[in-house]
């Protein structure tokens, strides 16, 4: 459908339209939801505050925001 619009547009337009395209599609593909990645640190910067631990991660302690503060096993220490 898009190939019969573009037929009927000079050929400027069509190549104006596929850059607009293809800047809106990057715009939308590099967006990145605010928090998505960012975990508040804890157990002196090795832990993450999370609500839930992943499977290779223990948990140590509560975070002040009562969520679990979680550690990977290979940073745990046998003290």
């Amino acid at each position: 459908m898009l190939l019969t619009l573009c037929r009927w547009l000079p050929s400027s337009l069509v190549a104006m339209a596929q850059w607009i395209l293809l800047v809106v599609a990057l715009l939308v593909l590099s967006h990145v939801p605010p928090g998505s990645n960012e975990f508040k640190r804890c157990w002196n910067g090795k832990g993450a505050c999370r609500s839930y631990c992943m499977r290779q991660e223990t948990y140590m302690h509560l975070c002040p925001d009562a969520s679990l503060c979680c550690l990977a096993y290979s940073k745990v220490s046998d003290k």
